[in-house]
């Protein structure tokens, strides 16, 4: 692995990006004198960086180049003193040690397999080194040859070397440790450790006169990709022993798994309190509760009221609230700041139809600071529902009809006057649903007025739950129609689909594509999506609005038909 001094070398040179070949080649400053040009063209494959490694090596490193400036100051002396010698009776013996036999090295560029033949150990090092070596070199120096088995054993001991620092055998490299080897036993032959790959071959037998190119061979080659092939396999089982006891544990999880939600389901079935261990047990079953009412064709909330009965509960509304979260549609969550921004957006976007006297007169309201948080909240809400009024034709039991403006609102809230008259709103929403055929789906019901909230319900199901306001409420109703799977009422499907883009920002492939509110949600979706870095400057809403008031006369006359 490289050193620190070798990174701070490449950083100074700004070769960063050489850091980890350096590591994967083990590159150290005890490593940069030994090497050399063929092996940094090897090592550097881009021209560009390997010039510039190169000029820093010459000038730090290359002891050939820095002793190429004394030499042409040498004295006249020396050089008559070398010219006597060369012309001397015979040039002297050079002994070669058993080290330099056994590192041959061949003067051209071998690719990538030139710095682990230079990298390698001797031979005699090797063969010391290895009980299998040491008997092999034994039994060379009594017999002078080598049988099969000794030539087998040469070759484990190398090809062990190399995968135990993970080098890849090439031909090239291949080709030198065949040579090293003839170097090291003489009566050996080359073509036995290695033998070149042929490009093309012509094989009547084999191939129907067909050229074929023919691989590299020799003992050093085969017992190389046998002993891949070994490792190979010896990972897939390994791999698939992890595998079955990964399934095994996980099979032994789920069981355990089944048998704990089991135990949850029951519990539940005979509890109502401690309210904590209910809320516990609550949150192990969820996946089977959301399961079953994603999977069912009946939408009936009676049946699944009747399989859980901790939904009739006054504070049922909690647990719809955690299957919501089991549901992972959104991590937004609804609180006064957040409804603000949503209705300044829609409000900026849209113009009051004047000829809508309820509308002019909750606006004039809204411009009031002493009103209440709920009544905020409530009177802003129906504003939105002047804003953008209904305009699609719906049908109901093959009659089509397009819905009111009051329709609209009353789809989503109901006002009760006193707690007293509570119970003749619900008979009459049951049986405007009866009538016509649709299902009851969830509601708000205010006590009080408008102006003047006093409690908040939510019915599902003609289950009514007590709730903290108006926004509370308005998440409830609107996590219940995801958890029991159901469809927005007709009257308000716009409506709820403004909320549940622009404030939670859940985006399903099954909604509805309505023209009326397209302007208002990409308004929305530009300024509320918390992906979104940051906002359009103000300049361009004020052009927003200009555009919508020069628009508005024709808008407005068909909102006042609405309405009406």
């Amino acid at each position: 692995m490289a050193d620190e001094e070798v990174i701070k070398i490449l950083d100074d040179l700004g070769l960063e990006d050489l850091v980890e070949t350096f590591k994967h080649n083990k590159i150290t400053m005890g490593i940069l004198p030994k090497m050399n040009e063929t092996l940094i063209n090897a090592l550097i494959p881009a021209i560009g960086d390997r010039a510039v490694f190169l000029d820093f090596w010459n000038k730090n490193f290359n002891k050939n180049q820095s002793n190429e400036g004394s030499s042409e100051k040498a004295s006249k002396k020396r050089k008559e003193r070398n010219h006597d010698n060369a012309s001397s009776s015979g040039p002297p013996a050079k002994k070669v040690s058993n080290e330099e036999n056994n590192s041959i090295v061949i003067n051209k560029p071998l690719s990538n397999s030139v710095f682990a033949v230079e990298t390698m150990k001797p031979l005699d090092t090797l063969f010391e080194e290895s009980d299998l070596g040491r008997q092999v070199v034994r039994k060379y120096e009594l017999k002078n040859e080598l049988e099969n088995s000794d030539r087998s054993k040469v070759c484990n001991v190398i090809i062990t070397d190399l995968v135990n620092r993970k080098i890849r055998l090439r031909n090239e490299t291949a080709a030198v440790l065949a040579k090293m080897i003839v170097k090291k036993f003489p009566t050996e032959v080359e073509s036995v450790y290695y033998r070149p790959p042929v490009s093309k071959i012509k094989n009547v037998t084999k191939s129907g006169g067909q050229n074929r190119s023919k691989p590299s061979g020799g003992k050093l080659m085969s017992m190389f990709r046998n002993r891949k092939h070994e490792e190979t396999k010896l990972s897939k089982l390994l791999l698939k022993e992890k595998d079955d006891k990964d399934k095994i544990t996980q099979t032994a999880n789920e069981s355990n798994d089944q048998a704990s939600i089991q135990e949850s389901v029951d519990w539940l079935s005979v509890n109502v309190v401690p309210w904590e261990l209910v809320i516990e047990h609550w949150k192990k079953t969820c996946k089977i509760r959301c399961d079953e009412f994603k999977n069912s064709k009946d939408k009936n909330l009676t049946n699944f009221y009747k399989s859980w009965k901790l939904y009739e509960h006054v504070q049922g509304y909690e647990l719809i609230s955690i299957d919501f979260e089991y549901l992972k549609l959104t991590k937004m969550l609804l609180n006064i700041e957040l409804w603000k921004k949503f209705f300044d957006i829609l409000r900026k976007n849209s113009q009051v139809n004047q000829r809508d006297s309820t509308a002019v007169s909750l606006e004039q309201k809204l411009a009031s600071k002493n009103i209440s948080e709920n009544a905020m909240v409530l009177m802003s809400l129906s504003l939105i529902a002047h804003l953008y009024p209904p305009k699609q034709m719906k049908k109901i039991n093959k009659e089509s009809f397009r819905p009111s403006i009051g329709l609209s609102k009353e789809s989503i809230f109901k006002i009760a006057s006193t707690p007293s008259d509570m119970l003749l709103v619900k008979e009459k929403a049951r049986v405007y649903a009866s009538e016509r055929k649709m299902p009851l789906q969830p509601y708000i019901i205010i006590i009080g007025s408008v102006e003047d909230v006093q409690d908040t319900y939510v019915c599902i199901d003609e289950r009514l739950y007590k709730v903290r306001g108006v926004l509370h409420a308005l998440d409830t109703c609107f996590k219940a129609f995801h958890v029991f799977d159901l469809e927005y009422p007709t009257a308000s499907t716009h409506l709820w689909l403004l909320i549940q883009k622009g404030i939670y920002q859940i985006h399903l492939p099954y909604d509805q594509e309505i023209a009326s509110i397209q302007h208002g949600l990409s308004k929305l979706v530009d300024k509320m999506s918390t992906k979104k870095h940051a906002a359009d400057d103000d300049s361009k809403d004020e052009e927003d609005e200009e555009k919508n008031e020069e628009d508005s006369d024709d808008d407005t006359e068909s909102e006042n038909d609405d309405s009406s």
